[in-house]
């Protein structure tokens, strides 16, 4: 059956109403309650319960991808704590102030490097050309 066809015999068919009975079962069970609930708004709610809700609402569209992230989140923090060394450092090493001061030092003494005056050789002046007649230059250069 075509849905056309479908649609022009539901359309032949008459209206049943609800019969009397389920109708004033109905709403007498509907009187029975309030026109509007009154709804608890987020301020009072609990902030553990607000916290679910949150949590709730972000994880809701994949929970088992979430799970899987925290599981691995829980493995690497397990293999981290497994890992620790708990020996004591040895004294000989320097520690991290002290391996400051001496970088800043170094770095002290190259900058002082970098800004010293050069006191290299004397720059050395540039010859000045021999004046020569253009004609010749050229005359000597297609000789060559």
């Amino acid at each position: 059956m075509k849905p056309d066809e479908f649609e022009e015999q539901l359309q032949g068919q008459p209206l049943r109403g609800i019969p009397s009975e389920w109708r004033a079962e109905i709403l007498s069970v509907a009187r029975g309650f309030p026109a509007s609930r009154p709804r608890a708004s987020a301020a009072w709610r609990p902030w553990i319960s607000r916290l679910h809700f949150q949590l709730s609402t972000l994880l809701w569209p994949s929970p088992r991808a979430w799970a899987g992230l925290a599981a691995i989140w829980l493995i690497v923090i397990a293999f981290n704590l497994a890992a620790h060394d708990a020996r004591p450092r040895l004294a000989s090493t320097p520690s991290a102030r002290e391996q400051f001061v001496l970088s800043l030092k170094e770095q002290k003494q190259v900058m002082a490097e970098l800004l010293a005056p050069y006191e290299g050789a004397p720059a050395v002046k540039p010859k000045a050309p021999v004046s020569r007649p253009r004609s010749q230059a050229v005359r000597e250069t297609r000789s060559a």
